[in-house]
């Protein structure tokens, strides 16, 4: 019998990925209808992009006053809108049925953006699996892979239809497809070619007109790895120096920075057209809510002192803690230097337990992949980096909420594709799967992801009807209780609370 060759793999992967997807949008409209599977239902401001599309056609770059709603910018007695400009093309086949004015899509859009991003992610795990032998321990942690991300992680825990929540589906769906290109600029024979490097610029520029923060990351990590691929590694010469300066002024560099650059100015144009200046992506001066307006004027959108209470946030929520007084644990910092916190309550460890085992085993797995040279870790460390930045943005953000979460995914998912290569690299054919421990411990950290971001995603849904006065109240499982009443009867008539 003939070997399979890889290009014959990836051709059968592919088929296997987009079955997968396909039968996951399914699923992901189940949850965000509540299994019924109207898709059509009015959402929250589920309509600023229909209403945006009908106003960019007539070259405005404002809203309409009644469609934004609470979420008005007023200036020069017109009304904006912050969110970018990019999910107004799943918008476009409402103009051919003339239904673009009164047809909600938001929770079709989600469902597609978190879909197409799955899409990537599994793309991603096959990608990395068909560099690697074949064994069993190969076998398995594909298996746990996908099947964390097909039933929990950044698909399942933020699947409820609402205009914030679109923007960021779309953007992590992009996401996804650019740290699919990194791997395989990592780990195929091409390498970063030029058609690669000019597609991630490309999605880079696309995240910017959809969500500037997720955005940041890519565009930083496309320049930081543009730098890295025309250097040399240390120690460099002169000729290497001159080499240097070729490869910078190259097409590969070159053309790159023209995708990035030309997106950068199509976003300036939104962004002056809007506040008067291209740099300004949303002005927090004309925030409809004046009475929060000293918290952004003494410490800005981003300020590192909020960094510590963004670790807790988002890893350790010791934030949730109700004291004696009747207050959060934090409530007057939360008050002094915040525009809001958003609940559920959540952490990555309990959330995304399988995904960071393999990040953490790529990062112990570094001296090896060092020694080896199977990975240009230079590369790797200017990913990292770009990845990184959303991440230190909502740690210092002016308002913390459930669904920016999202932001972290992209780098953690990155760590943990490279953690199952540098795990599975040395097995061999006919090699044991893990046993015992090892074993137990993978298959208990992918149920236990899917089991929680199906409870996350309850509690996220729930949130919506969250008044402070009764939580403060009655406690976190009295306020999930009667909210769960509200929403789902049904089920709630089982409970014992």
């Amino acid at each position: 019998m003939k070997p399979i060759s890889i290009e014959r793999r990836l051709a059968n992967s592919n088929l296997y990925a987009y079955l997968i997807s396909a039968v996951a949008f399914i699923y992901y409209l189940l949850l965000l209808t509540d299994g019924k599977f109207l898709i059509f239902l009015p959402s929250e401001r589920g309509m600023i992009f229909n209403n945006m599309l009908e106003h960019l056609l007539r070259g405005e770059f404002n809203v309409d006053p009644a469609v934004a709603a609470y979420e008005s910018f007023v200036l020069n007695g017109k009304t904006y809108s912050y969110f970018g400009i990019a999910p107004v093309i799943f918008r476009l086949p409402l103009l051919a049925t003339g239904t673009l004015a009164h047809v909600d899509i938001t929770l079709l859009s989600c469902a597609t953006a978190v879909a197409t991003g799955l899409l990537a992610k599994i793309k991603a795990v096959l990608f990395v699996s068909s560099r690697l032998p074949p064994s069993d321990l190969r076998a398995l942690t594909r298996t746990l892979l996908i099947a964390g991300l097909v039933l929990g992680g950044a698909q399942v825990q933020f699947l409820r239809a609402s205009i914030y929540q679109e923007a960021l589906d779309w953007a992590g769906a992009l996401a996804a497809m650019y740290v699919y290109c990194c791997l395989r600029g990592l780990l195929s024979q091409q390498r970063f070619s030029t058609g690669l490097v000019w597609g991630m610029a490309t999605l880079a520029g696309l995240t910017l007109l959809t969500k500037v923060s997720t955005a940041v990351g890519l565009y930083v990590a496309t320049g930081l790895l543009l730098v890295v691929l025309a250097s040399a590694a240390p120690p460099v010469s002169r000729s290497q120096i001159a080499s240097f300066a070729r490869k910078l002024m190259g097409g590969r560099t070159l053309g790159a920075l023209v995708i990035l650059l030309a997106f950068a100015a199509a976003c300036g144009i939104v962004n002056y057209e809007r506040w008067g200046n291209p740099l300004v992506f949303a002005d927090f001066h004309y925030y409809p809510f004046p009475h929060k307006q000293p918290v952004f004027d003494e410490y800005g959108e981003f300020n590192i002192r909020r960094l510590w209470y963004g670790l807790l946030y988002y890893f350790f929520p010791i934030w949730t803690i109700i004291r004696p007084d009747g207050q959060l644990l934090f409530s007057e910092f939360q008050s002094r230097v915040m525009f809001n916190y958003d609940v559920p309550m959540s952490t990555f460890l309990l959330s995304d337990p399988l995904l960071l085992v393999f990040s953490g085993i790529f990062i112990l797995s570094l001296p090896q992949l060092h020694r080896a040279r199977e990975i240009d870790l230079r590369a790797v460390a200017a990913l990292v980096i770009g990845f990184a930045a959303p991440i230190l943005l909502m740690l210092t953000a002016i308002g913390m909420t459930y669904r920016y979460r999202m932001e972290f995914h992209p780098l953690i998912e990155f760590l943990a594709y490279l953690g199952f290569y540098a795990m599975c690299m040395r097995a061999t054919v006919g090699s044991p799967s893990p046993r015992g421990r090892s074993q137990w411990l993978l298959i208990i950290c992918a149920g236990g992801g899917i089991a929680v971001s199906h409870a996350l995603l309850l509690m996220y849904k729930l949130s919506w009807y969250l008044d402070e006065t009764e939580l403060l109240r009655d406690g976190w499982i009295q306020y999930y209780g009667h909210a769960l009443k509200t929403k789902f009867p049904t089920l709630a008539a089982h409970l014992p609370f």
